[in-house]
C-alpha cells in the first residue's frame, strides 16, 4: 500500500482489517509522531499484538500484522 500523509491510498495493507485503523493513525499525526521520534527512520508498526486488538479489528486468522512505514 502508498499513501500520503493526507490519507490518499492505493493497495492495501490486509484486505481491509486494519486499514480503518491505520488511516486513523494517519490523520491524527501519531504515525508522522512516531516518524519522527524514531528520527525519520523506517519502522514498524505491529497489529493483531494481543487477543483483544486481534478481536477489535477483527483480524480473520487471529494473527498479526507488521507493516514497515518508510
Amino acid at each position: 500500500m502508498a499513501c500520503t500523509l493526507d490519507g490518499e491510498l492505493v493497495g492495501s495493507i490486509s484486505g481491509g482489517c486494519i486499514e480503518e485503523d491505520f488511516l486513523e493513525q494517519l490523520r491524527n499525526g501519531q504515525l508522522k509522531s512516531q516518524y519522527d521520534a524514531e528520527g525519520s527512520k523506517p519502522f514498524k508498526v505491529m497489529y493483531g499484538m494481543t487477543e483483544e486488538e486481534q478481536a477489535r479489528l477483527k483480524l480473520p486468522c487471529g494473527g498479526q500484522l507488521h507493516v514497515l512505514l518508510e
